[in-house]
């Protein structure tokens, strides 16, 4: 999972100003039926994870952003 979040994964969906990668949603997709075919625990991980900062930056805080994005 480390590795996952190293490798900007989780956050390739949102923009580059908070560290994301900007990548299209059909692109994030199916990155993440690869990476459920080879471990489906941690795909839903990465997926809940993503869910989070999505939340982050909807409705967070800057004090929240800055800590957790």
């Amino acid at each position: 999972m480390k590795e996952l979040g190293e490798g900007g994964w989780i956050g390739s969906i949102f923009s580059s100003e908070i560290g994301g990668s900007q990548f299209p949603i059909m692109i994030d997709n199916i990155c993440g039926f690869i990476f459920a075919a080879a471990n489906y625990p941690a795909s839903v991980y990465s997926a809940l994870n993503k869910g989070a900062a999505g939340l982050i930056i909807s409705f967070g805080s800057r004090e929240l952003t800055e800590t957790f994005l």
